[in-house]
């Protein structure tokens, strides 16, 4: 999104604001466009007119559950500080939100999660996730921004780091390769912090060396291609390719497919029990940026096609 106004960042600042997630919030239809009501957003019959009194202008609620400290960046310290949220007002104001029926944040500070929920009064709406009591910059690590280095503010040695700890890097490689590659990293980082010049150079290279491994065929789990098809497969790991599909059109991939890798991990244990692994990927989509956040598993779901019965499995 773009950056907040400087009424917002002096808001912020004077409530003593110093970390907080901005962001804007979408509903699009099936086409990827903005969401649009019957009666359009605008012309309301009584009971949208009486409900949008009620909640403070909102039309459509909207909540997301189970929102994970780490992907609330800079944000930090849920279990110890209170978080709020705003939404931003059609007059450039900011507005907190800690209401049932107009919208709240609901912290969870054992397991370190949120619920946040809202009412839309059109297809686009502007919020923003606070730590109340920020703008400290205390000697204890989490309690300082989290906010990452961009790629031109790293070393050679901290951009070989963040290669290697790629997800699409290992997700069909062998446990064997990744532990190597983890082991690796953990002497890289600590020499990043501390080394000398002559050993971040040194561990670039045993780096380089070990991501060319991982890049090529040599590190690649089984092919699940080459084995005969069958219901009771052996103890391995697989590596397998996957797609994601409609619930009501099996036949379809659903528009989330984008969003997932293609290469995949099978882990079959002795006892037969299978797991899949896998790793997502950021998309635009109506003109946004995100990732898939929920993903369902239908284990043979039976759907009726014209006169067959297509087992998803």
């Amino acid at each position: 999104m773009s950056d907040l106004d400087k009424k917002i960042k002096d808001y912020l600042n004077k409530n003593k604001i110093g970390r907080y997630l901005a962001m804007d919030v979408s509903l699009v239809d099936r086409s990827g466009k903005p969401a649009d009501l019957p009666n359009g957003w605008d012309n309301h019959n009584d009971s949208i007119t009486e409900k949008k009194a009620h909640s403070d202008g909102g039309i459509v609620p909207f909540a997301v559950n189970n929102i994970n400290e780490s992907d609330l960046k800079p944000v930090a310290n849920i279990s110890k500080k209170d978080i709020k949220l705003f939404i931003v007002k059609e007059d450039g104001s900011l507005k907190e939100l800690n209401d049932h029926d107009k919208g709240r944040i609901v912290v969870n500070k054992s397991k370190k999660q949120i619920n946040l929920a809202l009412n839309f009064s059109k297809p686009k709406e502007r919020i923003i996730i606070a730590e109340a009591d920020s703008m400290d910059t205390g000697k204890d690590p989490e309690d300082q921004p989290s906010e990452p280095k961009k790629p031109d503010q790293m070393s050679d040695l901290e951009k070989k780091i963040k290669r290697a700890k790629s997800v699409d890097l290992r997700v069909t490689k062998t446990e064997e390769s990744i532990k190597k590659l983890d082991e690796a990293i953990k002497i890289a980082e600590a020499i990043s912090k501390s080394g000398t010049d002559q050993q971040k150079h040194e561990q670039e290279n045993i780096l380089d060396s070990l991501i060319a491994k991982m890049d090529s065929s040599e590190t690649n789990i089984k092919d699940l291609s080459t084995l005969k098809k069958s219901e009771n497969l052996t103890e391995g790991i697989y590596d397998v390719l996957i797609s994601t599909r409609h619930f009501e059109r099996p036949y379809e991939n659903s528009m989330s497919n984008e969003a997932v890798n293609k290469k995949a991990k099978l882990i079959v244990d002795k006892d037969g029990n299978r797991k899949l692994r896998f790793s997502v990927k950021g998309i635009e989509y109506g003109g946004d940026y995100g990732h898939l956040t929920k993903l369902w598993f239908y284990d043979t779901l039976k759907i009726l096609w014209g006169r067959r019965y297509l087992t998803l499995v």
